[in-house]
């Protein structure tokens, strides 16, 4: 037969499937069935002056304030770049154009690598093409949130060349995935990475090999989601790597057609953020006539601590010296721990000042108890949501209102303060139905992920 307390923790169980049921009837779908959306999105037209005396023309780091943007109160999670004429017809180096580079600023954004100063000026860099015009998509449950109305505003500078005796009008062409905010994925935020960094994001090198490093301090712990780079004609590749660990993140590598004469001599392998040569493209993309066109990425999941030195190695084998060349990776991080919680529930203090429960918001940012996230799929350690599986049965399966076993104060709280019911307090001993239970009910579905 079975013990009272056995049909009673049952019948809760029950009870908390019915309660949270109801509670979700009509919700928006699982993110992993969630649809994605495509579009794209034109900016220009951009006059590009007519070569001369064999100088290409060129728009100069030309500016673009307050572009389109493709989406609002969405997540961004994939992007592939381009720059076209009027007709939609690519521009490129058999058509006689290039996209020597474009950057993309959030104007109402702060640069995470440069501050205000330099180039940031403009705003925190977003995302950027050379004329490779690597595109790249986040893993599943990852976005760049762009936030309602008018809570961002965009602003492209952009160099393009001209090798054509005539003016030309060109475009910007980005094609954009998105998600909507609703969906709730994991937010990333841009890391510019650069050997001239929050400048010109040029730099000179000698004839023959050369490998440039620069250095960067993290600010933050974080995870690295996605990561690529962006050299010059003659770059064989372009690495980042965390020296406090000795390993490295992510290694890019230059891409060129088979036989290209604008490809770097191999030069003998070194260790794996080092590689000798660059990659043999067969067929290459005739549009690049030879001249770079691609840049390999990665999804690495790199956890960097807050000081780590992350160092970048920048390899070129060009046969003259030249004072122009490029070093450079774009990274999007997701934050793993916010400096700014104060009582280290997993919610930052912002999070907690907010006006959505659900997002962790209405919350005492000086109270570790008003967040019933106790555990997660690793075991008794919070994975920044209260879900079903792990933290209402876990509190279920300690039900205990005397504190005898199976009572673990990881899974009690004190009665609330007001004026929500989640505003909890500390553990108070026992594990009963009106406080603990009904308690981490009413935050199923609160995250602060």
């Amino acid at each position: 037969m079975r013990t009272p307390t056995i049909l009673f923790i049952s019948g809760v169980a029950m009870l908390a499937a019915l309660v949270l049921s109801w509670d979700h009837i009509g919700d928006a779908p699982d993110t992993a069935e969630a649809a994605t959306t495509t579009t794209t999105v034109s900016w220009g037209p951009y006059q590009v002056p007519a070569a001369s005396g064999g100088t290409p023309g060129m728009t100069n780091n030309g500016t673009d304030f307050n572009v389109l943007k493709p989406c609002t109160d969405c997540y961004i999670t994939g992007i592939t770049p381009n720059l076209v004429d009027a007709t939609g017809a690519t521009v490129n180096f058999a058509t006689g154009g290039m996209l020597h580079h474009m950057v993309l600023f959030d104007a109402n954004g702060t640069d995470v690598t440069c501050g205000t100063s330099g180039v940031g000026v403009l705003g925190e860099r977003l995302l950027a093409s050379g004329n490779e015009r690597t595109s790249f998509a986040l893993p599943d449950g990852y976005g760049y949130y762009i936030g309602p109305g008018a809570s961002e505003s965009w602003t492209v500078l952009h160099d393009i060349m001209n090798m054509t005796p005539t003016v030309r009008d060109v475009y910007l062409e980005f094609e954009f995935t998105y998600r909507p905010g609703s969906d709730n994925l994991k937010p990333v935020m841009p890391v510019w990475l650069d050997v001239d960094n929050c400048a010109a994001s040029e730099y000179a090198i000698p004839a023959g090999y050369s490998d440039e490093t620069w250095d960067w301090i993290a600010t933050a712990e974080a995870d690295v989601v996605s990561i690529v780079g962006h050299v010059h004609d003659t770059g064989i590749s372009v690495a980042a790597e965390d020296v406090d660990v000795g390993q490295y993140i992510c290694t890019s590598v230059a891409g060129y057609a088979q036989g290209s004469p604008f490809a770097p001599v191999p030069v003998p392998d070194g260790d794996s953020g080092h590689p000798g040569s660059a990659n043999a493209l067969n067929p290459g993309d005739p549009s690049y006539a030879g001249h770079i066109e691609d840049m390999t990425g990665c999804t690495p999941m790199f956890r960097v601590y807050q000081g780590d030195t992350i160092r970048l190695h920048i390899q070129h084998n060009s046969p003259t010296a030249e004072n122009d060349m490029m070093g450079i990776m774009m990274a999007f991080i997701h934050l793993t721990t916010d400096p700014t919680d104060s009582d280290g529930d997993g919610c930052s203090d912002q999070q907690e000042n907010g006006l959505d429960e659900t997002l962790g918001g209405q919350r005492d940012p000086f109270n570790p108890w008003d967040f019933y996230d106790v555990a997660g799929l690793s075991g008794p350690t919070a994975d920044g949501e209260v879900d079903l599986l792990f933290d209402v049965l876990g509190v279920i399966n300690h039900y205990s209102p005397t504190g005898a076993p199976p009572y673990d104060v990881q899974y009690d709280r004190g009665p609330t303060t007001g004026p929500n019911v989640w505003n909890m307090t500390a553990p108070d001993g026992s594990i009963d139905l009106m406080n603990d239970i009904l308690g981490v009910i009413a935050q199923h579905g609160h995250h602060c992920t």
